[in-house]
């Protein structure tokens, strides 16, 4: 009996880890399709497609901390689709944030699924310390949870963490519908 359980649960180990890498992989071809697009930004080929994109610049000044710079640039998505209700909704497909502090530096990627409510898909971070020395993280999710951290070792930190990662994202999200709806 329990050579039978130890094979069931075994084979739903490897079921589970085939749905997975399969989710994996389609997060990977659409962060591949999203780049291929973003790459075209500001160019002809960019406009007579419809392609739409918005970046935001802000610098703060906290005292004690110093300044903080912030630029966002975002792909958005914009379904064209008459049979579909978000028919001519902008929607963000892809982010890049670049923070800057002193002498540290964060480059955050943020992925979403135009196809599924525009979930966060995938999240990837480069940390630049102090020192120099830059810390690159990657974590892929499935309908708000996390399916795979790599480096798989990740302590959350405020910037590292995955669950602070979805909270930034639907703030993002937020803000972009607010000024869509200007």
């Amino acid at each position: 009996m329990r050579t039978i359980v130890f094979l069931f649960l075994m084979l739903l180990s490897q079921l589970m880890t085939a749905q997975t890498e399969a989710k994996i992989k389609r997060i990977r071809e659409t962060y591949a399709q999203a780049q291929k697009c973003a790459a075209h930004i500001g160019t002809e080929e960019w406009m007579e497609h419809g392609a739409h994109s918005m970046t935001f610049n802000s610098l703060s000044n906290y005292s004690g901390g110093g300044p903080i710079g912030k630029e966002i640039q975002v792909l958005l998505y914009v379904e064209d689709d008459y049979e579909k209700a978000m028919f001519n909704t902008a929607r963000p497909w892809l982010t890049r944030e670049k923070i800057y502090r002193g002498e540290g530096f964060l480059y955050r990627e943020l992925l979403f699924d135009p196809e599924n409510d525009d979930a966060l898909l995938f999240c990837f971070q480069r940390v630049t310390q102090p020192d120099g020395s830059a810390v690159e993280l990657r974590f892929y999710y499935d309908n708000g949870k996390l399916i795979r951290a790599l480096p798989d070792d990740t302590k959350p930190m405020y910037t590292y963490d995955p669950q602070e990662v979805l909270k930034s994202a639907e703030a993002l999200k937020a803000s972009i519908k607010s000024f869509e709806e200007l």
